[in-house]
């Protein structure tokens, strides 16, 4: 029998939660969608006021729209974004009252998942305000951030201190080194400041020279790998878009740890079918292409990548000559923990293939063939 599970409902309630957020806000609690209480505020000052926030900004995740008003009357051209209808049209009510000059400069859009509908390299600075505190895959949209900025245009981003601000609704908390951690994968220039009396974090980031992501799918074959597969599934999540997995019929945690897993976005597991490693091979490629990726990673269940693998990777893509179709990945056998690892004999330096190019491939015709060698 095989099961399968999507991730595209799990990503529609966050987006119905965030709306009903606005919703109980704006009924509730009016008074804090006013451009007078926000502009009051400590950490809506320190957004305003920042010197790196200017020219043509993109409020990704602009919720209700204080703040881009408030930039747009700064001078800035300010394009605000958000999931949320009710948001953006509060956000569009606020942009309704404004001088014209100001309204000239303002706009708002309501998002819709997926990629980001503006060109590359549109944008001086994309301000993401609170956002990865509510992103528990944030991959996919710092990738997008990076492709619509400028040459040396800025990501700004502010989030809470640990549990400073907590809400409950929160995914995620950061320290100053967890949000270099995770900015360092995306921009060359990291830096980190704390704003607020200490509560929030400020990063400031960019890339001298302009940046396009591909997009990564990794795929993966596993069954009862619940030892390290949240591990394994937290570095790949670094790297790929999203992961597609097939399994053998796990009868450990592996099912519960896919299905929860925010990057996992097709999980299928199998039971009680024939050994047949190409019908395999053939479904989980399909389960793949079905995302449309750039490249596809390989990857088992119990290989994990090093630190640095998401900056290693992304610049080896960037650099690569026009005829490099795939990459080799070196593997080295950790023997009892992850602090030993074997050099002898056939463990010497063992290097697999695990990344590959879709760019120029019949996708619709690709597949495995029976070679009788399993």
């Amino acid at each position: 029998m095989m099961t399968g599970l999507n991730t595209d409902p799990r990503k529609a309630k966050l987006n119905e939660a965030r709306e009903r957020h606005f919703q109980d806000v704006i009924q509730k609690h009016p008074e804090r969608t006013t451009i007078a209480f926000r502009e009051a505020q400590t950490d809506t000052r320190d957004i305003v006021n920042s010197a790196e926030v200017k020219g043509r900004v993109l409020d990704l995740g602009c919720g209700t729209g204080e703040i881009a008003v408030l930039l747009s009357r700064k001078g800035c051209e300010v394009t605000g974004y958000d999931i949320a209808p009710v948001a953006i049209a509060a956000a569009q009510k606020h942009q309704s009252h404004e001088p014209d000059d100001v309204r000239r400069r303002l706009s708002f859009q309501l998002g819709v998942g997926g990629p980001l509908p503006f060109g590359n390299h549109t944008f001086d600075t994309v301000l993401l305000n609170g956002v990865l505190s509510f992103e528990a895959h944030p991959t996919p949209l710092l990738k997008e951030a990076a492709r619509v900025l400028k040459a040396g245009g800025k990501l700004v981003v502010f989030v809470p201190e640990g549990l400073a601000d907590y809400e409950s609704t929160h995914i995620r908390l950061f320290s100053s080194a967890d949000l270099e951690k995770l900015l360092a994968d995306y921009y060359d220039h990291v830096t980190v400041t704390a704003t607020a009396g200490g509560k929030r974090l400020k990063a400031v980031c960019f890339n001298r020279q302009e940046r396009v992501f591909p997009r990564i799918i990794c795929q993966m074959n596993i069954k009862n790998e619940d030892r390290w597969l949240r591990d394994v599934l937290n570095g790949i999540a670094r790297i790929a878009d999203g992961i597609v997995i097939l399994d053998d019929g796990s009868t450990d945690q592996t099912p519960w740890i896919c299905q929860v897993h925010p990057a996992v976005m097709e999980y299928d597991r199998q039971e009680n079918v024939p050994l047949d490693k190409v019908r395999d091979k053939n479904h989980i490629l399909q389960m793949a292409l079905r995302q449309k990726p750039d490249w596809i990673l390989c990857m088992d269940g119990d290989e994990l990548l090093e630190d640095s693998a998401a900056r290693r990777i992304y610049h080896a893509l960037r650099t690569k000559e026009p005829d490099v179709g795939g990459f080799d990945f070196e593997f080295l056998y950790m023997w009892n923990d992850l602090a030993h690892y074997r050099v002898d004999g056939i463990y010497n330096h063992i290097l697999h293939p695990c990344l590959f190019s879709c760019d120029g491939q019949d996708l619709t015709n690709m597949c495995f063939l029976p070679t009788g060698h399993g």
